[in-house]
């Protein structure tokens, strides 16, 4: 029994070691893969295009992986619509990955101040404004995205609890205020009541 207890604590070891092996093994199975990827930045995404779109034209050059477009904000989004701007989502600027870097630079080359072209009026006279990313991986984007959020979020809270105060503040001013004002009338009632009590007493 003794023996068969070492033999399974000597298993467990290394079958973790098997595990972690594997593990290291196909991220860099992975790295590898997405060293041969390639991503350009569209500084400037035409009004209302959406990322089926994007894809579908940018799949006409090469194979295409992943791609973010980023939107928006929420204040410039709702200061457009109230202005009497269009309710479809805009996106500012986007990445788009190639599987392929080769194709990623040459798309980003030749494309480049192109019109867009096509049947959508929207964006059909627009032109491309695109930049190829020399050794930018797309671990990097998510990585500038997590950090973009978490510092929109902080400021959020700071813009919430700066809200806060400024109410604070002012419900204490009008408090305030209240009480100066309840002063003043009961001075002047008391006045009011001896200048009665004055006259009577004349």
């Amino acid at each position: 029994m003794e023996e068969n207890k070492d033999k399974e604590q000597k298993k467990k070891p290394q079958k973790a070691k098997d595990i972690a092996q594997k593990i290291r093994r196909k991220a860099e199975r992975l790295n590898a893969e997405e060293e041969k990827h390639g991503i350009i930045y569209i500084s400037r995404v035409p009004m209302f295009m959406k990322v089926e779109k994007l894809r579908y034209l940018m799949s006409e050059h090469g194979e295409v992986g992943r791609i973010y477009l980023n939107p928006e904000t929420v204040e410039s989004r709702k200061k457009r619509i109230k202005s009497g701007g269009n309710r479809k989502t805009k996106y500012i600027d986007g990445w788009v990955e190639f599987m392929d870097k080769r194709i990623a630079k040459l798309v980003a080359l030749s494309l480049n101040n192109t019109p867009i072209g096509g049947k959508k009026r929207f964006y059909a006279q627009d032109l491309w404004n695109i930049k190829y990313l020399p050794k930018f991986k797309w671990h990097h984007l998510t990585e500038r995205i997590a950090v973009n959020r978490a510092e929109r979020e902080a400021l959020l809270r700071d813009r919430s609890t700066d809200i806060k105060k400024s109410v604070a503040y002012a419900q204490e001013r009008i408090e305030k205020a209240k009480q100066q004002r309840s002063r003043k009338e009961v001075k002047l009632f008391k006045k009011e009541a001896q200048s009665k009590a004055k006259k009577k007493s004349s």
